[in-house]
């Protein structure tokens, strides 16, 4: 990021949905970053599926956040939302 821009005020990301097109969301039970742990998901595994659905990084890269801060380009990020098949997000 660059230090000299101006702070963002707000960033609104497309929706991750579920297979049904539903959104996903802790009431309903989706995926947590508990549950990913729990299943043994690498964090660089879980930050690249994040990163890919925004068309941030290709599909199945494994990236830090700390990586990734160094790649950011809000130009980049995919507008439309991410629909999640069965095999997509680690099995949520």
């Amino acid at each position: 990021l660059d230090p000299n821009a101006p702070p963002l005020s707000t960033l609104h990301v497309p929706l991750v949905l579920g297979p049904d097109k539903k959104r996903l969301a802790k009431r309903d039970g989706s995926a947590s970053l508990s549950g990913c742990r729990e299943r043994g998901e690498s964090s660089r595994a879980v930050v690249g599926i994040l990163a890919a659905s925004l068309g941030l990084v290709d599909a199945g890269t494994e990236i830090s956040a700390a990586e990734l801060i160094k790649e950011w380009d809000v130009s980049r990020v995919d507008p439309r939302d991410t629909v999640l098949s069965g095999g997509d997000m680690l099995q949520v």
